[in-house]
């Protein structure tokens, strides 16, 4: 399973949860931020910087959706059990 699969199967799951992932280029001089999810009018958006490597924007992503019940939603079987691993290693 390569990394370019991980993240689009990881955004269509932000997608089916109503989460939007946006991929901002965050200046180091302006703000200190982190890439995470937020509220912003009352929609979920998981903010990532976009000059981060593939796989560092794949555990920013994955850390945030372990954060919703995913039961109800389809997730190719080797992506659920990414997940799945990804949420015993927080525990």
């Amino acid at each position: 399973m390569n990394n370019e699969y991980i993240l689009q199967n990881l955004e269509k799951i932000a997608d089916s949860l109503n989460v939007k992932i946006q991929y901002d280029e965050f200046k180091k001089d302006d703000y200190k931020i982190k890439s995470s999810l937020c509220r912003v009018r009352n929609n979920m958006v998981i903010f990532v910087d976009k000059s981060l490597r593939l796989k560092d924007k794949i555990d920013i992503i994955l850390n945030e959706l372990t954060k919703f019940d995913l039961n109800h939603i389809y997730i190719p079987p080797k992506i659920r059990e990414l997940i799945n691993n990804y949420k015993g290693e927080g525990d």
